[in-house]
């Protein structure tokens, strides 16, 4: 074969340009040193921060917000103007001015959820949402310069973890930020399929700095086997700075009148009552608190074999003889069931600390052989005692019924599905049968994680740690006094699941298991408010 040496400059210059495009394209992604390409274009990182979520941004504004809804059949048409006010009251920030002849009952509850999701965001966000590293320019050319970047997917805050299955793209034209450009690579919550929204943004023409001054945005969600496509537009129609000065900007005289003439409402949404304190910065970090006081009655069961190591008893202010020679302790069997009815309070103090106080009754039933010792038996043997009843030795079937109360607290915390909670309680149990009284302390860790549609699944284990030696008396027919003094060696800890799910706002229901050497069964049934 033979090569032209025009074919040779072709493949030499073919053969250059392959050796510098690599350059080329590591020129454009990597990042200038100690900056970024935002900064390095005067834009602070901010304003992907703020297309995210325009409540993030500085100050105080006004915007005008037209929400068309399409399923392919019927379209819907709303129109509201949203208030963000950080200095209106504490948990009253956004609120929502609507006509009110044309709102329905249905309107009116979505508008109530939408502004309690609208509360859910922190101010004090970390600096800077987008991920620097992922900063990449698509185009320079003609005056328009084109990035693309992607958001954080770590020390994002839980309402605005949906960001992370966006992907933006920044558009400069001559030198000044035009627009955002924001969308999904991966479904998003509540079967948003696609998703694209384009930010704009104008300087200030006092303070300098942008200014998100409108919005378009469009979502297709599933329903069923329908398609609807919602249209969201929004304008900015007055901004103001932290110290209330306002501002303006090239295109606010365009923005429209919306209820020019037409008599409106005003909807303000509390973000939750005073207690727990600090619950409102909790809520503002998207972190979805329980109501604050809650009453509930549950039902507990558990069975467990007891070991006794001691069994002692005297009459009257006679000295207490030790049993544990007579009988073989050690081979016996008894085993506890207790049965107990219990009514709970509880308040959250703190967003993660929880105080109740529990009152309640049960039933302790006390079944199963005490063995004889082998000393006993020979003797038992002289005196006629028949082998089936020596082997059978002692049997022991009651009833013992208490009063209990007592109090605990819970420590819970979590980060995004997942939850963390201690739960201790003191108890107290009163056996009047038997003039006795007990004391426990149960400590109860689980790790959780939430379902999608509210249902908390959990496991972890449960340590109870009671008196191991239990004394009384008890009154015997011909007057004088029985005192006894029984040891017996505890279980102390066992597994634990269980599962909770609030439901119709107020009320909630709770079901937990424990397995291993005791066994044990929880049903709770409350009301919060």
């Amino acid at each position: 074969m033979k090569i032209s040496i025009k074919s040779c400059n072709l493949l030499f210059s073919l053969s250059l340009v392959l050796c510098c495009l690599p350059l080329v394209l590591f020129s454009q992604n990597t990042q200038p040193i100690n900056s970024n390409y935002l900064f390095e274009l005067g834009i602070s990182p901010r304003v992907l921060d703020i297309a995210a979520s325009g409540l993030l941004q500085d100050g105080s504004f006004a915007e005008n917000v037209i929400i068309e809804a399409d399923d392919g059949s019927t379209t819907q048409l709303f129109k509201m103007q949203v208030i963000y006010d950080p200095t209106y009251r504490e948990g009253m920030d956004v609120r929502v001015v609507y006509d009110p002849a044309n709102t329905t009952k249905g309107d009116m509850k979505d508008l109530k959820q939408m502004v309690e999701r609208s509360h859910q965001f922190s101010r004090m966000s970390r600096d800077y949402l987008v991920d620097e590293s992922t900063l990449k320019v698509l185009k320079d050319e003609n005056g328009e310069v084109v990035i693309e970047y992607y958001y954080q997917k770590n020390d994002i805050e839980p309402y605005l973890k949906e960001i992370k299955r966006l992907k933006g793209k920044v558009i400069i034209k001559d030198g000044e930020l035009d627009r955002v450009v924001l969308t999904n690579f991966k479904p998003l919550k509540s079967k948003v399929a696609k998703m694209e929204r384009i930010v704009y943004f104008e300087k200030s023409n006092e303070t300098g700095g942008y200014i998100k001054t409108s919005s378009e945005e469009r979502l297709e969600q599933l329903k069923g086997d329908k398609v609807i496509v919602y249209t969201l537009k929004t304008r900015t129609t007055d901004y103001f700075t932290p110290d209330v000065k306002q501002l303006s900007w090239d295109k606010k005289a365009s923005v429209p009148v919306l209820f020019e003439g037409i008599p409106t409402d005003t909807l303000s949404v509390k973000l939750g009552w005073f207690l727990p304190l600090l619950g409102k910065p909790a809520t503002k970090l998207g972190y979805k608190l329980p109501r604050p006081i809650g009453l509930n009655v549950f039902m507990h069961q558990q069975s467990q074999n007891m070991q006794f190591t001691d069994l002692r008893a005297g009459i009257d202010d006679d000295e207490l003889t030790s049993f544990a020679s007579v009988f073989a302790l050690d081979k016996s069997k008894i085993k506890q069931t207790t049965v107990v009815s219990m009514f709970k309070a509880d308040v959250w103090i703190l967003p993660f600390l929880n105080v109740m106080g529990i009152f309640g009754a049960g039933i302790n039933n006390v079944n199963g052989n005490i063995l004889v010792g082998e000393e006993l038996s020979e003797f038992l043997r002289l005196l006629g005692v028949s082998e089936a009843d020596i082997q059978r030795g002692l049997s022991i079937n009651t009833d013992v019924r208490s009063e209990m109360y007592g109090g605990g607290f819970t420590l819970a915390g979590g980060i995004d599905n997942w939850n963390l909670s201690l739960n201790y309680q003191f108890l107290i149990a009163e056996l009047a049968e038997v003039n006795s009284k007990q004391t426990a302390n149960v400590f109860t860790p689980m790790i959780g994680y939430m379902l999608p549609f509210g249902m908390n699944i959990m496991a972890g284990v449960q340590g109870q740690f009671y008196d191991t030696r239990v004394k009384g008396f008890v009154n015997l027919e011909d007057g004088r006094t029985l005192n006894y003094n029984v040891d017996f060696e505890p279980l102390t800890w066992n597994a634990m699941f269980g599962v909770y799910k609030g439901f119709a706002k107020h009320w909630e229901i709770a079901l937990q298991a424990g397995v291993g050497s005791r066994t044990s069964t929880t049903f709770v049934f409350g009301y919060r408010f």
